[in-house]
């Protein structure tokens, strides 16, 4: 090429062949480079390849496309009788059918109609491995290759983790039951899966960099949040602990008047009776001033949004359709014109301003970004350094597992990436899901102690007006009123209505997902109704808690533009720095993208 010469392509070799039948290392490329590799496992009774069962466990850990043989003798046949067993969560009326696999603890408190994770959850590897003994035997398998117990456990937990890629993925043959039209609509959703599992995987740099400005919006907005949850916490506590104070110091003093005893350190404590009113009042007044709980609500209202707009555009549902310029144009698009709208608001002028400009990132990696994402929207805390400590003290190392290795290093999910039906299930609704179920039983518990509370305070006024200490009463008053309103802020009542509707939502959605086709969990009307159903529910959820009004829609056209076109264009867009790797001939580490030019591409709307 360097005199000039063209390049000499080399003739593909059409008669080659190995010189062993299935021998794939002897094959001089990746066949997954051609096509989506399916494995399938037949048993055979003369041959027994080793190391069969520690890679067919790896692949299905990888969640690759696998096609079981049934009637085939040697691990084909326990794996046939494993799956078998754990396909019944999906079958009609699944209670009855996996009660005599569940455990006993968890066999007596699912009623009504669990759904397929709970029954996996509660399914017991030793009954399971007892159904494998009893359909198959062990008789003329290899002792490397037979499935032992803690295989199983590892099974379930390969399940648990990802249900739904495990029912897509691997499918039991049996040919001597089924018909070919029978098993024709699941092979063929077994060999397209991995096709479809990866087809979006491969996003550009700049797509990951708009998503992870979205999610460092939502940092920043959800710090704020907290930072005036709490003062505005400690203002209203304050505001209400100085009215009792001042209510039960000058119930004791004209308690004392009235009895005619001497009252000591009267003369301070009439300084103190004359300065609580006054410090109660400069209270109120900071909190009227400074507007904590208004300030609050509006970040947390626009928190939601921003985790509302980022699902969506990973989804590729609502307003983000199209090619993936379109979607990157109208997400950058919402996103500034959030910003503008908190930032004119002057409630959050000063947490937002500059927000999406900002060239540091809060996350380091992948996975910070995943812990963020667990912690703010689903609750979950990373373990400690000493709990993890105390777990490998406390846990020999000849138990470690899969499963063990899993919990202590995770593979962290990309939040960035886009996700399809199946993979949105498993990211957002069942930890919303179960993070919800969660929170609505500490609220009950939370509201039915603080009602307990309020109740001992309205027995003990009536105690102390029967008992004739009338001047103790308006203190018990006063803090059943204090009680009122740290129930009334804590335990809102709409706040529980919103999250059992939200889990009726999500468990309708759940039980449709699971008793629907493949092919159908597969249309883009399906993932457009699961994913802008589910979002609506938990920005629902938010406006409840926060107990403020939505943020005001940005309309859109197809390309992408607002309405709102009355200003000029120049004056309300700033150049947005977006990282992304250099060329490899550039030194730098990153190359600044100017969004002004993405921005100018929309259509200017005239308004008439």
């Amino acid at each position: 090429e360097e005199s000039g010469s063209p390049a000499i392509v080399p003739e593909a070799d059409w008669q080659f062949s190995t010189r062993d039948r299935h021998d794939r290392d002897a094959v001089p490329f990746e066949p997954e480079t051609l096509a989506p590799v399916v494995n399938v496992v037949v048993g055979s009774p003369q041959v027994q390849r080793p190391g069969m069962k520690k890679l067919i466990l790896s692949q299905m850990r990888a969640a690759k496309p696998m096609v079981i043989l049934d009637n085939t003798p040697n691990v084909a046949k326990q794996l046939a009788a494993f799956v078998s067993v754990v396909s019944m969560v999906w079958e009609r009326a699944p209670l009855t059918k996996c009660r005599r696999f569940l455990s006993e603890s968890e066999g007596t408190v699912l009623s009504g109609h669990p759904t397929a994770s709970e029954l996996l959850q509660a399914m017991s590897p030793s009954e399971i491995m007892r159904e494998m003994e009893k359909r198959c035997g062990g008789q003329g398998i290899d002792g490397e290759d037979k499935l032992t117990l803690s295989d199983v456990v590892e099974l379930l937990d390969v399940v648990n983790q990802r249900p739904q890629a495990f029912r897509e993925t691997v499918h039991v043959l049996d040919p001597l039951q089924e018909t070919p039209d029978q098993s024709m609509n699941q092979l063929m959703s077994v060999f397209t899966n991995n096709h479809k599992r990866t087809r979006g995987t491969n996003t550009s740099s700049i797509h990951r960099s708009l998503v992870t400005k979205g999610w460092s919006l939502h940092y920043k907005l959800e710090r704020s949040a907290d930072h005036l949850h709490r003062w505005a916490s400690i203002l209203m506590m304050t505001t209400f602990t100085t009215m009792f104070l001042c209510t039960a110091l000058a119930m004791f003093l004209v308690h004392s008047q009235l009895e005619g005893q001497a009252v000591p350190y009267e003369d301070l404590l009439n300084y103190v009776m004359l300065l609580l009113p006054i410090a109660a009042g400069i209270v109120m007044v900071i909190q009227s001033n400074f507007q904590m709980g208004l300030r609050w609500a509006v970040a947390h209202m626009a928190s939601s949004r921003v985790v509302f707009e980022i699902h969506q555009f990973l989804g590729g549902v609502g307003p983000y359709v199209g090619g993936p310029t379109v979607r990157q144009r109208i997400f950058l698009r919402r996103l500034s014109d959030m910003v503008k709208h908190l930032s004119t608001s002057s409630l959050l002028k000063d947490e937002v301003e500059g927000c999406l400009h900002d060239l540091e990132e809060p996350f380091a990696d992948l996975n910070t970004l995943a812990q963020h994402v667990q912690r703010t929207l689903y609750g979950i805390q990373p373990p400690c350094w000493l709990w993890k400590q105390m777990r490998s003290c406390m846990r020999p190392s000849a138990s470690f597992g899969w499963a063990e290795l899993l919990l202590e290093s995770p593979d962290m999910v990309d939040m960035t990436a886009p996700v399809s039906a199946e993979e949105y299930m498993e990211r957002r609704v069942m930890p919303l899901r179960r993070s919800y179920s969660s929170w609505v039983r500490s609220l009950s518990r939370l509201r039915m102690v603080l009602h307990f509370a309020l109740l001992v305070t309205l027995l003990g006024c009536v105690m102390l007006g029967a008992g004739g200490y009338l001047t103790c009463i308006p203190v018990a008053l006063t803090t059943a009123a204090l009680v009122t309103m740290i129930s009334h802020w804590v335990t809102p009542p709409e706040v529980v209505t919103a999250i059992n509707a939200a889990l009726t939502t999500l468990n309708s959605l759940d039980l449709r997902w699971q008793g629907s086709d493949l092919r159908e969990n597969c249309l883009n009307a399906t993932k457009e109704h699961l994913v802008c159903t589910t979002e609506r529910t938990a920005l629902a959820v938010a406006r409840a808690y926060s107990r403020a009004t939505l943020l005001p829609d940005v309309n859109m056209d197809d390309d992408g533009a607002s309405e709102d076109e009355e200003e000029d264009l120049d004056e309300r867009i700033q150049p947005i720095s977006i990282s992304m790797p250099g060329t490899p001939g550039d030194s730098r580490s990153d190359v600044t993208v100017d969004a002004l030019d993405v921005l100018r591409s929309f259509k200017s709307r005239e308004v008439t």
